[in-house]
């Protein structure tokens, strides 16, 4: 009887594999997924000015942009598992990233926080004043208008 057992649970783990992460989409490795989201957010492409309403698990690439409304918020999770948390009323550009660094932002005007409890990141951010990096788990990073 135990044989049996143990081929049947095989064959079930054939036909209903474990469950996984999705697979990353080809040229992921400085793209952002949109994982969260509450209110408004709205999603530009790159290279143009049609803002489209933002949908889960989509993928921004360099050159993309995102908006929060009033009241809204967004959460990023950047190809090495790290989260950025977009705050109300802010516009955040993807940018292509420079080595060093993984990842690069254009934060034009709002507030985002970026967590990874794991290791340090290497991430850069523009704002309209300032250009800087993150070294480190947890970062706040405002612009104000």
């Amino acid at each position: 009887m135990l044989p049996w057992l143990l081929a049947g649970w095989a064959f079930c783990g054939l036909i209903f594999p474990a469950r996984a992460e999705p697979p990353a989409a080809a040229g992921t490795n400085d793209a952002s997924r949109l994982i969260a989201f509450d209110g408004k957010v709205e999603i530009a492409v790159a290279n143009t000015n049609d803002w489209q309403p933002a949908q889960l698990q989509q993928w921004l690439h360099p050159g993309d942009r995102l908006r929060t409304a009033a009241d809204s918020r967004a959460t990023l999770q950047l190809s090495d598992r790290s989260v950025i948390r977009v705050n109300e009323s802010t516009l955040l550009e993807i940018e292509p990233p420079a080595p060093p660094a993984q990842h690069r932002f254009g934060l034009r005007r709002g507030a985002l926080f970026f967590l990874d409890r794991e290791q340090p990141a290497d991430i850069e951010f523009e704002t309209p004043l300032a250009t800087g990096a993150i070294r480190g788990t947890e970062f706040f990073l405002a612009v104000a208008e």
